[in-house]
């Protein structure tokens, strides 16, 4: 009586746990983190400094660390000298970090560039990014402490560092 059992429900037993096995090693919903993400490159090119327009002479930065100068990509060069907000999307703006008063040591950059209407309404539209010297992002996207300080200046189109 037992093996006929055994034999009746065979197929559908051996269905039921491959669909358990299939389930478990499956990997939607997982929550593991992926072991090697892939990098995000920076949002403005590695010859920006002859490929953009220096929109801020070199002067002395806060909140940022020590001196700074600021550039901007052609598509918001212009409105942002001239002042004309909010500026278009598109624009890649550059903050170039320096270490010493003299501009030759540089520290990084912080990087903001204007997305489609409707990207971020809590940060103006605006994505960032904190780069350092070898030009590896060290942090993306609606950056708290970038939205802090810039949440001062929506008048300007969240733009601290007017020319």
């Amino acid at each position: 009586m037992r093996l006929k059992w055994i034999r009746t429900f065979r197929a559908p037993l051996v269905l039921i746990l491959l669909g358990v096995f299939v389930a478990a090693c499956g990997d939607e919903g997982s929550t593991m983190p992926d072991p090697d993400p892939d990098p995000v490159d920076p949002v403005f090119p590695s010859d920006f400094a002859t490929s953009f327009t220096e929109v801020r002479d070199f002067r002395s930065g806060v909140p940022h660390p020590s001196f700074l100068r600021v550039y901007a990509n052609s598509v918001g060069a212009a409105d942002y000298t001239a002042g004309n907000y909010p500026l278009p999307e598109g624009t890649v703006l550059v903050k170039e970090i320096y270490n010493d008063p003299a501009g030759s040591d540089v520290f990084g950059w912080v990087v903001m560039q204007k997305r489609e209407a409707g990207f971020s309404s809590g940060s103006g539209d605006w994505y960032w990014q904190e780069v350092d010297s070898d030009r590896t992002v060290l942090d993306d996207g609606s950056i708290t402490n970038c939205i802090g300080c810039h949440n001062a200046c929506t008048s300007t189109d969240w733009v601290c560092a007017e020319p």
